[in-house]
């Protein structure tokens, strides 16, 4: 935690300590038999590379003082951590607060997704890559107050796919409800409309792959 903030110029709730701890020890409980989210692996090099990049190093200093094999990919799951518990990004050489808390409210959001959906490690090649440009173009409209206007048919619609959908619906308020508290924006009908659709998406995507499974 320490070469971390050394090396990324920020400081970390102490508390990181303990959830690093924690989910290395679940992590090389698993070590032989781990299956990995390589979209999302993936996206979180591009959007945190520095985070991604000291977490490699982090992982190859663990490996060394532990004599364990702990496989490159965990260091996705790292940066997550140094990302969620930044106190103070260094303004100078990182992206500006704002992307920083959005960033993080995606990954708020994916994890929602995913614990409520129970996909975990085993499920690999779950594309989250729509889903994530639709949250980014969102976050954005909600930093700029560009409220969607709701019509008859959007609530109609809302309706039925809340009836059709009861579990997509239910991640789609807990979404909402953290969109809420962040940025202070209730989700219009429509909106969560588009948010249902891409969830949905999501989980079709695991359906496919347990019907390939049998």
């Amino acid at each position: 935690m320490d070469y971390a903030s050394s090396k990324l110029q920020v400081e970390f709730n102490p508390f990181l300590i303990i959830t690093l701890a924690d989910h290395l020890y679940f992590a090389a409980k698993r070590i032989n038999n781990s299956f990995y989210n390589i979209g999302m692996l993936n996206e979180i090099k591009k959007k945190y590379y520095l985070e991604y990049t000291v977490a490699k190093e982090c992982l190859q200093i663990v490996n060394k003082a532990l004599a364990v094999s702990f496989s490159i990919n965990e260091a996705g799951f790292l940066a997550i951590h140094f990302i969620e518990n930044e106190l103070s990004p260094n303004s100078e050489n990182r992206i500006n607060n704002i992307e920083i808390k959005d960033n993080q409210s995606i990954n708020q959001i994916i994890k929602i997704i995913l614990n409520n959906l129970q996909i975990k490690d085993q499920h690999a090649n779950i594309k989250l890559d729509r889903l994530i440009t639709h949250l980014n173009f969102l976050l954005n409209r909600i930093r700029k107050q560009q409220h969607f206007q709701d019509n008859h048919d959007d609530k109609k619609l809302n309706d039925s796919l809340r009836r059709q959908f009861p579990q997509i619906s239910k991640i789609c308020d807990q979404i909402s409800t953290l969109l809420l508290s962040k940025y202070y924006y209730k989700l219009s009908k429509s909106e969560e409309i588009y948010l249902i659709m891409h969830i949905q998406q999501v989980a079709k995507q695991l359906d496919i792959r347990k019907d390939k499974n049998k």
